[in-house]
């Protein structure tokens, strides 16, 4: 707020009273002169409505390019490098222990990290088990296909933990080097950063369980970011199972014999049995040869078939005994009862046993 002066009696000739504790305010001057004085003039206490002086102090800042520039790299410096490692592992933790981890499970990946310390190591198609053997990832999905197949227990937990029993289970290790110091010994940089890893909650976390590695954790030691990443294995596959005859529509065809129809089903089943199927073979027709009055008929068909995109807990499947250990549940039976449990006329059905298809059904030419 701008105020005009007016002559007081009571205002000091002179010198202008000094400014503290009259709370100034700034002051028009009436025929004022350039001097490069700032005017102010009091608001409250004895000297009120008195021109005062704000004192002002003249201040000079010594500027040094070199100097300012080292303060700068310094302040960035502690910025990059903290004074302890940074931990992170946000998610949960798996099943696998970590005391595998320094020993075994990062051991080779810690080698090539310390060839060359100034080299980024990030290979997310290569995986390690838990005995730290490096896994290219073509061997890595037939690794896992005969995981599966082996119907191991994965859950269970002994006592006294070995390795092996989590050789199911696959490591993704990486390293990025960083510019600040290391806050860690630098001779065995690798080693000492998943060591404090493992001491940390990402690695320490489970008295009662014993201790588990976190799915993923990472450590930045100053002059470089460590990570690990656990993947665990896929859930076994259901072991191949008898399901439930599927009937076909009934329609219009030449009638099915009951006698020639069982008889079919054996002879295709006995000259076909002894193969074993799997995903992607060709599947296997057969048709049913008789004659009557109006010559030779071949209006019933048989076909044994791999289900497309179909996947079980074996690799292969016998035509004549989809089902290991149950002799009763075979081919010729299953195909008898495609014509038997269907009430269409004879026009036939089907039944899945494992990724296994029978199929009988009747030709409407």
């Amino acid at each position: 707020m701008t105020t005009t002066t007016t002559s007081s009696a009571s205002c000091a000739t002179g010198k202008p009273y000094s400014c503290n504790n009259c709370k100034p305010t700034s002051a028009e001057v009436k025929e004022a002169k350039a001097t490069g004085v700032v005017n102010w003039i009091c608001s409250e206490g004895d000297s009120k409505g008195c021109i005062c002086d704000p004192e002002v102090k003249d201040a000079i800042t010594i500027y040094d390019v070199d100097f300012n520039q080292a303060v700068l790299q310094a302040m960035e410096k502690l910025s990059v490098t903290p004074d302890r490692p940074i931990i992170d592992c946000s998610g949960e933790a798996s099943d696998v222990p970590s005391k595998f981890v320094v020993e075994k499970t990062s051991s080779n990946f810690c080698n090539e990290v310390m060839k060359d310390l100034s080299k980024e190591l990030v290979d997310a198609g290569t995986a390690y088990d838990i005995n730290g053997i490096k896994v290219p990832r073509l061997k890595m999905n037939k690794a896992m296909k005969q995981i599966v197949q082996s119907k191991r227990s994965l859950s269970a937990r002994s006592s006294t933990e070995r390795s092996e029993r989590y050789r199911d289970y696959r490591f993704y290790f990486s390293y990025t080097p960083k510019s600040g110091e290391c806050i860690v010994p630098k001779e065995t940089l690798c080693r000492n950063a998943y060591a404090h890893l493992v001491k940390s909650s990402c690695g320490t976390n489970h008295a009662s369980a014993g201790d588990r590695m976190f799915y993923a954790a990472s450590i930045d030691v100053g002059c470089g970011m460590f990570k690990w990443q656990v993947e665990k294995p896929k859930e076994p596959l259901p072991m191949p199972t008898l399901g439930r005859t599927q009937c076909h529509d009934k329609h219009k065809h030449p009638d099915v014999q009951g006698s020639l129809q069982d008889g079919s089903s054996k002879f295709g089943c006995k000259k076909y049995g002894h193969v074993k199927m799997k995903a992607g073979d060709k599947a296997i027709p057969w048709q049913a040869y008789y004659t009557w009055a109006y010559g030779m008929s071949t209006h019933m068909w048989y076909k044994v078939s791999w289900i497309e995109g179909c996947e079980t807990g074996v690799s292969e499947q016998s035509v004549e005994f989809p089902v290991e250990g149950n002799k009763g549940i075979n081919c010729a039976s299953m195909m008898r009862a495609n014509y038997k449990g269907c009430n269409n006329g004879g026009a036939g059905g089907y039944i899945d046993a494992g990724c296994l298809r029978y199929d009988f059904w009747a030709d409407g030419r």
